[in-house]
């Protein structure tokens, strides 16, 4: 079979449930090639808000001859982390556009300290609530709790009913913002609350996630919020970060650290779209001959 020579008259296919941020996220770096990228229909309500955004193009019917299945050369492993294309491998893949956005995020003042924004799990607020204890005069936080009763019961029923919801709350110079936006699609794509208070924060809150490191990390360190982690892991060498058991008081942010992380994050978890183009050709060329082997085979 011959291979065409225009990316945009192949459309490359990939066929995964997505479910995960690493798939989405991938999705998106994809787009940035000259490849046109289809994915199942009915998973594209779950990009709508990078469609709004970025202005990706998914499924695009008017391009592209050819539908060609990547998807076996697409893998990736959430506890490592591990990203790949073919062969290149990374320990996330963000778009470009992603992180330029992140960058333009940058708020000139960041007026808040330190901050949290997320999903707060009893885990996670049994360790925030011990970092305000020693970090802060704030005593309202008692017995390792950072909400009421009342507040907690509401969290639950809003949680098991699948309803969307937002509390915020300062404790000392941690502004606290709990959202199940990050957990829903298609917020989960793209939050730009999330984002914009990262942007606004010296330094964030990282806890470990289902392993030990945590997107809130990279998506910080792209903010230009030096992340405060809850445990060290081979993912975060080479950036520079504190952690829990520092003294808060004695921290300054700094242009110059949050630059730095910018700037590994850009090596490290992204693709130049010359490398991806030659990438994709080499999965096309084996994709296309392997299904005309199981053809004549």
């Amino acid at each position: 079979m011959d291979i065409p020579q225009d990316p945009s008259s192949i459309k490359l296919a990939i066929y995964w449930p997505f479910a995960l941020i690493q798939q989405i996220r991938l999705v998106h770096a994809l787009v940035e090639s000259d490849y046109p990228i289809i994915i199942p229909e009915s998973d594209l309500h779950k990009f709508t808000e990078l469609e709004k955004v970025f202005g990706i193009r998914l499924n695009d019917r008017a391009v592209g001859s050819v539908d060609c299945d990547i998807t076996k050369f697409l893998k990736f492993a959430h506890r490592v982390p591990t990203t790949s294309v073919g062969s290149i491998d990374r320990p996330l893949i963000f778009p470009r556009a992603i992180m330029a956005k992140c960058k333009r995020l940058w708020a000139a003042d960041r007026s808040v300290q330190v901050g949290f924004a997320g999903l707060i799990t009893p885990a996670r607020e049994q360790l925030i609530a011990k970092w305000v204890a020693a970090n802060t005069d704030d005593r309202s936080v008692k017995q390792e709790a950072l909400f009421s009763a009342v507040g907690r019961f509401m969290y639950k029923v809003m949680r098991k009913l699948n309803l969307p919801f937002e509390y915020r709350r300062q404790f000392g110079p941690l502004v606290l913002m709990q959202s199940n936006r990050g957990r829903r699609f298609p917020g989960k794509s793209w939050d730009h609350d999330y984002f914009k208070a990262l942007g606004e924060s010296q330094f964030t809150l990282c806890p470990s996630g289902e392993s030990v490191w945590s997107y809130r990390f990279f998506e910080a360190a792209l903010c230009g919020s030096i992340p405060i982690v809850e445990e060290s892991c081979e993912a975060y060498e080479g950036f520079r970060y504190f952690t829990f058991e520092d003294d808060f008081s004695s921290l300054e942010w700094s242009e110059e650290v949050a630059m730095h992380n910018y700037d590994l994050c850009s090596e490290r978890l992204s693709i130049n779209k010359e490398m991806l183009n030659q990438e994709l050709s080499e999965l096309v060329e084996k994709s296309l001959q392997s299904a005309t082997a199981e053809k004549v085979a």
